[in-house]
């Protein structure tokens, strides 16, 4: 087979044309006279420095020359740029080369590597006229601006813009600056807040409830009128149905269906003073009585419930979940004071909880009498009721105020505890120790809990 060859182009033009060599030659000049004066390459690591003037300094040691310059024209802070002294940076040189191209020339010549530090220049002693607390905060905040200026970031630069406009602002009279400006908003001592407010204002976002911190009556700190919902206290407690236990009471019969604990120990002595001598209080105690149950039987039945979900409306709770007797109304609102929401929440649970133990501090004891100045209660029924930890129950009390602590055998004796102080003696008598039962006392000063200092660590 006959293979076809492709003809070379016959014209000129089309061959490649071949570039043109320059005659011009680049001398290379190495400048190494000492007379003449060597170029500085000044920087400094990891920062930049504005654009000052340097002054040049040099001297001669033993073993070659050594160049410093200066420079003092910033405000606040001193420049200075020498040679490292690092081993390793005397065996290395730097080089500038300068080429002209109207003739081909390129001189070379060594140059010296500087480093530049900054130092903040020493303050001038202040006139006696002028104020030093002012000058030291001006001084003070020139500094750090400086600072900022020179070897901040950008986040920190609008930072310190900000502050320069806020000192601006914060001028009023002519002459009057920033410190006075702040010292002017600053309140006088008799205007500091009192002991007892600070207290109510950090324990006003706790889930409890709010204690009278400016009464001198122990049983206003905690009053009914607070604690007992709806409002007014007095309504809604002539409207709790006591006279079923009345009627037992009377008829010398023990008060039946009671599901609370709690209750069950104190409706007997409080219902035979009621029916000795009908006084007012008793007949209070009665009806207080029957509006703990009621907070016992609605916290028994939202402890129950998912603490993340609504629960159901009051009228579709199931059949004997509370006791009857009470208006629906007052329920519905007792129970909406505390679930505002309808959802069993914790910090919902907490704040039911401390209402009923506040509550059972204005209970009397069997003896009828409180003690004088102070209100105590023995948790361990209202503990049961609840289904709660007994350190739990301490906890919460003492978040009242109160102090948890062993009752004496003179407080039992005084409080009518003659059954605690029977058994406590019978169990001495066989060589058994018997644990002293413990009573949060409610009583000036009101023992709160330290705020803690202290990080929380992990477990």
């Amino acid at each position: 087979m006959s293979e076809k060859k492709r003809k070379a182009s016959s014209a000129p033009d089309s061959r490649p044309q071949k570039k043109q060599q320059t005659t011009s030659v680049t001398t290379v000049e190495h400048i190494q006279s000492s007379d003449i004066l060597k170029p500085v390459i000044a920087s400094t690591p990891g920062a930049s420095f504005p654009d000052v003037r340097f002054q040049s300094f040099s001297k001669k040691p033993q073993h070659g020359s050594h160049m410093l310059i200066h420079s003092s024209e910033h405000p606040t802070i001193d420049y200075t740029a020498a040679e490292g002294t690092e081993p390793n940076e005397a065996h290395l040189k730097h080089y500038v080369a300068v080429f002209d191209p109207a003739t081909n020339k390129l001189k070379v010549t060594e140059a010296k590597r500087l480093t530049v530090r900054g130092a903040l220049r020493q303050r001038p002693k202040l006139e006696e006229s002028e104020d030093e607390d002012t000058q030291n905060f001006l001084a003070l905040q020139g500094t750090r601006s400086a600072l900022t200026e020179a070897f901040g970031s950008k986040k920190s630069k609008k930072a310190v813009q900000s502050i320069a406009e806020n000192r601006q602002l914060g001028q009023g009279q002519e002459g009057a600056t920033i410190a006075n400006a702040m010292a002017s908003h600053i309140a006088d001592d008799e205007d500091e807040e009192d002991p007892a407010t600070a207290t109510a204002t950090a324990r006003s976002n706790k889930p409890l409830p709010q204690p009278n911190l400016t009464t001198d009556d122990i049983e206003e700190v905690y009053s009914l009128s607070t604690l007992v919902h709806p409002s007014p206290a007095s309504t809604t407690l002539r409207n709790m149905p006591i006279e079923q236990w009345r009627a037992r009471m009377k008829a010398n019969k023990e008060v039946i269906g009671l599901r609370s604990r709690y209750i069950a120990n104190r409706v007997t002595y409080i219902g035979k003073r009621v029916l000795e001598s009908n006084d007012p209080r008793y007949v209070q105690q009665f009806q207080l009585l029957r509006y703990i149950e009621l907070l016992v039987e609605i916290a028994q039945f939202a402890g129950k419930q998912d603490r993340r979900r609504r629960m159901k409306f009051v009228d579709e709770w199931p059949e004997h979940t509370l006791t009857q007797g009470v208006p629906p109304t007052i329920v519905k609102e007792t129970v909406n004071h505390f679930f505002p929401n309808n959802t069993p929440s914790d910090r919902a649970m907490t704040l039911l909880k401390t209402t009923i133990f506040a509550l059972t501090l204005h209970i009397l004891p069997p003896s009828g009498k409180t003690g004088g100045a102070q209100l105590f209660a023995e948790p361990t029924d209202i503990q049961l009721d609840l289904a709660m930890e007994a350190h739990e129950v301490r906890k919460l009390y003492h978040e009242l105020g109160c102090k948890v602590a062993p009752a004496t055998a003179k407080d039992l004796t005084s409080w009518g505890y003659t059954k605690l102080v029977d058994k406590k003696k019978k169990k001495t008598e066989d060589g058994m120790t018997l644990p002293k039962p413990q009573f949060a006392v409610l009583k000036f000063p009101l023992n709160f809990p330290k705020a803690s200092g202290q990080r929380r660590t992990k477990r």
